[in-house]
């Protein structure tokens, strides 16, 4: 596979997770699903401008061509890409949070992974990581359940 940039990758990665959150949306009232569905629309649309970008300046500038081992698209994409995919069809069973809280701690250990090239199993990145998840659901709780009194789906325990 031959890709020419980071922001190829980047792309393609926005508007994978657009098309699996677009497919969450689908069981929404059409009232509730409208604004959504407009940003992840917008985000897809997005994911096609960064990529259209990358290789407009790659053509503009010259530049040659990086050779993409697939270890390289396994583990910057298709890890990523399969991580959200369990999770997305988690999220009825363990219900909104909980499987925000764990999308977060994933992008954030495949994050750590692909700049460092290794995982860090040691106990302050990892409480590092469940407490930024943890303030990240938080955020996501005071926004969308209280100010906007938006129905969440309700997994297993309640929440």
């Amino acid at each position: 596979m031959v890709l020419k940039d980071q922001d190829v990758k980047l792309g393609i990665l926005v508007i994978m997770i657009s098309g699996l959150f677009l497919t969450q949306t689908q069981k929404l009232p059409e009232e509730v699903a409208m604004y959504p569905k407009a940003i992840l629309y917008l985000m897809m649309i997005s994911g096609v401008c960064i990529i259209l970008r990358a290789f407009h300046s790659m053509k503009k500038n010259g530049k040659s061509y990086h050779r993409l081992s697939m270890k390289e698209f396994l583990l910057e994409s298709g890890i990523p890409g399969a991580v959200l995919l369990a999770l997305c069809l988690f999220l009825n069973v363990l219900g909104f949070y909980i499987t925000s809280f764990f999308i977060v701690v994933a992008v954030i250990m495949v994050q750590e992974y692909i700049i460092q090239g290794r995982f860090h199993f040691r106990r302050k990145f990892i409480v590092k990581s469940f407490v930024f998840a943890g303030c990240a659901i938080v955020f996501m709780f005071i926004c969308f359940a209280t100010l906007l009194s938006l129905p969440t789906p309700v997994g297993i325990f309640g929440f």
